[in-house]
Order: structure tokens, then sequence, then C-alpha cells
């Protein structure tokens, strides 16, 4: 039997080079015998002369011939795929949704996918009219899922998409355009670097405050080995802005306004102990210390500034008074001089009038 089995084999790999409809034996048809070899012994292998039976070779030869079947059944349905996916997209493309954020603005394309991101990004680069690596494609989602930054790469098949497919791609414009600026603007706070007397470096703000008027040229001097230039400068606290409307101070409403006052705690603190029930005060080293005046309290000092406002407002009441009363006392005699210039005037006319009405009636000079 090792013969027929070492013998039925060449035959399954002969059945497996034809067709499958010449891979079955005709009907009637049995298969050859080989002649047994003539080396060793003839009463080895008693049963090699022997023909083998067709029924007996016939599982191994329909095996092949199945596989065989099964094979070109799957490549056709396969071809039969390809053609289909062919005819439905010849390009080879796939919708991408484009989306622009956080601001919103949205496109689709169709980009096939065999594209590298790093072209696609180049090619929306130029449309959007930004600088190179400014744009950064992420999250791509939908058909395919990569959730962190799209490699340059990498192609849309290598991330997972093919053609037809439909998929979402974020867009991030990431970018600063700096602007060259005309003429140089002092910042509101400077930080300053200066050497204490023990060669330490600190830092200290300084904050700037614009000037309201434009300050004096003082001259300065230059260090002849360093070659750095000094200026004099001098600082003052700005000045008081003057308000557009007048406010009258001195009037009776302002002057007798009540006011109130509110105190602070200031930073420097004191305290005194006092002896109380399990506490001893040594008072050996003590001395009492009298005023030279009687204590002045809070309330008496507020009882002496109130009696020396009322002094001013009636000293300027009364130069107020004085004042006017001057005035009117020039206008009563300006008043007085120029009645009795009028009234001189009136007599002086009337004297000469009636002097000529004399000179005339005695001394006339037409004849009646």
């Amino acid at each position: 039997m090792a013969e027929a089995e070492e013998e039925v084999a060449p035959a399954a790999e002969a059945a497996e080079v034809p067709s499958a409809d010449q891979a079955a034996p005709a009907d009637g048809e049995a298969a050859g015998t080989p002649e047994a070899p003539q080396e060793g012994p003839p009463d080895a292998m008693p049963d090699a002369t022997e023909p083998v039976d067709a029924a007996a070779a016939a599982p191994a030869s329909e095996a092949p011939a199945a596989e065989v079947s099964s094979q070109m059944e799957g490549a056709a349905e396969a071809s039969a795929s390809i053609s289909t996916e062919a005819q439905s997209h010849p390009t080879g493309e796939a919708s991408i949704d484009l989306v622009i954020l956080p601001e919103g603005y949205g496109q689709t394309k169709q980009i096939h996918v065999d594209r590298m991101v790093g072209q696609i990004r180049a090619e929306l680069e130029h449309e959007l009219s930004i600088p190179d690596k400014s744009l950064f494609l992420m999250n791509l989602s939908g058909a395919a899922e990569f959730k962190q930054v799209l490699p340059d790469e990498k192609s849309l098949r290598d991330l997972g998409l093919k053609p037809g497919d439909r998929a979402g791609i974020e867009l991030r414009i990431n970018y600063y355009q700096e602007q060259v600026a005309e003429e140089y603007v002092m910042p509101d706070c400077l930080e300053l670097k200066v050497m204490n007397d023990r060669g330490e470096e600190r830092i200290i703000s300084v904050h700037v405050q614009r000037p309201v008027m434009d300050k004096p040229y003082f001259g300065g001097y230059r260090n002849k080995m360093t070659g750095a230039t000094y200026h004099h400068a001098v600082t003052q606290t700005a000045p008081i802005q003057k308000k557009d409307v007048h406010i009258i101070r001195f009037h009776r409403e302002a002057q007798t306004y009540e006011y109130r006052t509110r105190s602070t705690q200031c930073k420097r603190e004191a305290g005194t102990q006092m002896e109380k029930v399990g506490l001893y005060v040594d008072q050996r080293d003590d001395v009492v210390m009298k005023p030279r005046r009687p204590y002045f309290s809070s309330a008496d000092k507020a009882a002496l500034v109130l009696e020396k406002c009322v002094m001013i407002q009636c000293h300027a009441r009364g130069m107020i008074a004085r004042r006017r009363t001057r005035q009117l006392r020039q206008a009563r005699q300006e008043r007085e001089e120029l009645e009795r210039r009028e009234a001189e005037r009136r007599q002086l006319e009337a004297d000469l009038r009636h002097k000529r009405e004399v000179e005339r009636r005695m001394h006339p000079l037409t004849p009646e």
C-alpha cells in the first residue's frame, strides 16, 4: 500500500494544473498503474504489481479540485466588488468636511484618498493666504477616527479612509502677524534691575505717569571713560487740574456745612500693661511724668478749632462787609459830587441868562 500512496500523490499534483472541467477523470477511465521498480527483492512488495482501484484514488483527486473552484469563485467576487467600486467612485475620492474652529466656517471638498496630509495642508494654506506651518489638521471623525494632529507624512488611506467615505477634519489656525511699531511707546510699568550695597541684584517696578506738561531741558554731562550720557531731571507731583466751573467757596452754605472725621489704625502700635490678680509689675524704677501744661484732649482741640474757625469767619465776613461799605460810600460820594457840579452849572447858566436879559432891556440895539 505504500507504493500505491506514493503513486497517487503525483496524480493529485497533476490534477491541480488543468481546469476544473479536466480535473476529474472521464467516465469509464481508470487511473493507470505504474510499473513496480526492479530494485530490491521481489517478495518485499507483494502488492506493488496489482492495479490500484479508481474508487480509492478518487477522494485524493477531488479535494484539490474543490479548493481550485473555491479560489476561482473568491477571485471572481473580489474582481466584481473592485469593478463595482471603481464604477461608483472612478477617481478614488472621499468627501471631507473641513471646519475652521473656533469660527465654525466649513467647506466640503472631494479629496483623493492617496493624497498626503502635508499636501492638503499646503493647498489650504495657499487658499486661505496664511503663512506656512500655521494650519493644523486634527480630529478626524466619520468613517475613520483619529483624535490627534494628523501627521503630514501619512495619506488619507493610511488613516483609514476609503474611496466614497465621508469624514470631517477640524482646522485650527495659529499664527501671529507682527506689526512694526512706528514710534516708541513707554509702557505703564518699568522693571529696573538695581544693585544694592551687598552686590545683590533686585528688580524694582516703576509705574509711569503720563506727563501733562512739557518739562524743560536742564542739560547734563557725559562720562568720558564709558561714553554714557546723563541728563539732569526734576520731578514733582502732578499739578491740580483746574475745574471748568468756578465754585464760590466763601458763601454761607459752604462755611457752615457739617463735616465728619474718620480715623484709621496707624502702622505703629503701642501698648501698656496693668497689674491684676496673678501679675506683679515692678514699679521701683518707674518715674511719674507730669506735663508742664494741662492735658489737652481731642474735645478741647475740636472746641479750639471751632472757635478759631468762627473767628476766621467773623474776620472774613467783616472784611467783606467793610469792602462793600467802602464801595457804597465811594459810589455815594461820586454821586453827590456829580449832583453838586450839575447844580453849579445850572446856577451859572441862570445867572448869565438873567444878566443878558437885564443888559438887553437897558441897552436895546433896535429902536422900538
